[in-house]
C-alpha cells in the first residue's frame, strides 16, 4: 500500500489528538486492529507524534490484513467507531480517497521536467481502463514526456494497425496498466508488449487492479496504482529519468501463452498448428491458443517430427505445467540490533521478486532470509543455488 504525502498528513493529524497518552493509544489500536500480527510489532513507548508518524509506517509497510482490507484501513474504520461525528466525517473522506479506483483519483499534474525529445512513451492498456490511461497520459505530457495513446495520436482514416506498429518500433519505453482486462491475455495488449519485450525495450508495468499476470511480466517490477496513482505516477517520472534495469530475456517457453477463459481468435487444428509453427520458428514471434486449442494439438496424431514436436510444446504450455515465477515478494529490512526499540527497519525502498536481486543489489557479507513457515523459504535458496550462487 502506498500513499500520497497529503493522505498521509491527513491522517497523522486525524489521529495524532488519539495518541497522546501511552495507555490509551495502546487500549485504541489493539481494540482495532484485534487478532492482527502487526500488534507483536509495535513499540507504544514516545512522543505522540514520533509514535503516530512510525504507526502509520509500519502498517502501510504491513499491507493487508485480510484480503482486500489494508492494517491502516482497519486501524481508521476502528478509530471512528470511537470519535465523534466531526472525526467520523474526516475518516470516511480519508477512505473513500484511500479505496477509490485509480480512475476516480484527482492526480496533480507535475512541473515539466524533461524536453520532448528527450522521451518517447507509448502506453499500451486494455480500453475498459481508457480513464487511466487518459489521466496517465495527460499526467506525462504534462512533464513534458512525448507520448503515443491510440485514440488520442490516430487521426481519422489512418490506418490503425501500421500507425500502432510505426510507434512500436519508433518509441523507447513503455507504460503498460495492468488490469483484469488487460491480463493476462488480450491480444492487443500481448502483442505491444510482447514486442517491447522481445525488443528488450523498457517497460514500466502500473498495477492499477487485481489480476492475473502473465507469467513473463513477473520478471518487471511494477508500481503498485491501485490505492494511490498519484504516488505511483510521481515514482513513475523519477523511473523514467534513471537507467532501466533490463530482466533477463525471455525463453521460449514464454512464445507461447495457454490461458484459461480468455478470449482467443477461433482456429482449425491445421491454423492452430501453423500459428504455433509460426511463432517458434520466429525469434521474436508469439501465439497464444485457447486450452482447446492447446489440447488439440497435443493429443492429434502427428504426421512428422514436426507436429510430435509442435505436441510436446503444446502439451508443456498448459496451465497445470506453468511454474509461478515470483515465489514471493521480497522486502530488505536492516537489523538495527536487539536493543533498538525499531529492531527491524527498512533499509530503502527496495523491492524484489528474487532473491538474486537482492544480492545482486546488496554487497552486505551476510543475509538473512525471513518468512512464515510455508513461504517460500527453502525453494528461493534452492533456486539461487540451482542458479550458480555461492554466497
Amino acid at each position: 500500500m502506498s500513499l500520497s504525502k497529503p493522505t498521509f498528513d491527513r491522517i497523522i493529524a486525524l489521529l495524532l489528538p488519539l495518541m497522546s497518552d501511552s495507555n490509551e493509544r495502546k487500549s485504541l489500536v489493539e481494540l482495532a486492529l484485534f487478532g492482527c500480527s502487526v500488534l507483536n510489532q509495535i513499540d507504544w513507548s514516545g512522543a505522540g507524534q514520533a509514535f503516530t508518524v512510525n504507526l502509520v509506517r509500519k502498517l502501510i509497510d504491513y499491507g493487508e490484513w485480510t484480503p482486500g482490507r489494508p492494517a491502516l484501513v482497519a486501524l481508521l474504520e476502528g478509530v471512528r467507531e470511537q470519535v465523534g461525528t466531526d472525526k467520523q466525517s474526516q475518516i470516511d473522506s480519508l477512505l473513500t480517497d484511500m479505496q477509490a479506483p485509480p480512475a476516480a483519483q484527482t492526480i496533480t499534474p507535475p512541473p515539466k521536467t524533461f524536453d520532448e525529445s528527450d522521451l518517447y512513451v507509448f502506453i499500451s492498456y486494455a480500453r475498459p481502463d481508457q480513464a487511466v490511461a487518459e489521466k496517465v497520459e495527460a499526467f506525462l505530457k504534462a512533464a513534458g514526456v512525448r507520448v503515443f495513446r491510440d485514440t488520442s495520436e490516430i487521426r481519422e482514416g489512418a490506418n490503425w494497425d501500421m500507425t500502432i506498429e510505426t510507434a512500436l518500433r519508433e518509441c523507447g519505453r513503455m507504460v503498460l496498466l495492468l488490469s483484469s482486462a488487460s491480463m493476462p491475455y488480450r491480444k492487443e495488449v500481448h502483442r505491444e508488449w510482447f514486442y517491447f519485450d522481445q525488443k528488450r525495450k523498457p517497460i514500466y508495468p502500473l498495477y492499477i487492479q487485481d489480476c492475473d499476470l502473465h507469467s513473463r511480466l513477473f520478471a518487471y517490477n511494477y508500481m503498485d496504482a491501485r490505492a494511490d496513482l498519484q504516488s505511483a505516477l510521481d515514482r513513475l517520472l523519477k523511473e523514467l529519468g534513471r537507467d532501466f534495469d533490463l530482466p533477463e530475456a525471455s525463453t521460449g517457453a514464454d512464445q507461447v501463452g495457454v490461458f484459461p477463459d480468455v478470449d482467443v481468435e477461433p482456429r482449425t487444428l491445421p491454423q492452430a498448428l501453423a500459428d504455433l509453427l509460426v511463432a517458434v520458428r520466429d525469434p521474436v514471434g508469439s501465439v497464444v491458443l485457447s486450452v482447446e486449442q492447446a489440447n488439440a494439438i497435443k493429443d492429434h496424431k502427428p504426421a512428422d517430427l514436426t507436429e510430435y514436436r509442435l505436441g510436446r510444446i503444446a502439451e508443456w504450455s498448459l496451465p497445470r505445467y506453468a511454474l509461478d515465477n515470483r515465489f514471493v515478494n521480497l522486502t530488505l529490512l536492516l537489523d538495527k540490533g536487539e536493543s533498538d526499540p525499531q529492531r527491524w527497519q527498512k533499509a530503502e525502498d527496495f523491492r524484489f521478486n528474487d532473491l538474486r536481486e537482492v544480492l545482486a543489489k546488496v554487497d552486505d557479507p551476510a543475509l538473512v532470509l525471513l518468512g512464515a513457515p510455508g513461504s517460500g523459504k527453502s525453494t528461493l535458496l534452492r533456486r539461487a543455488r540451482g542458479a550458480g550462487e555461492s554466497r
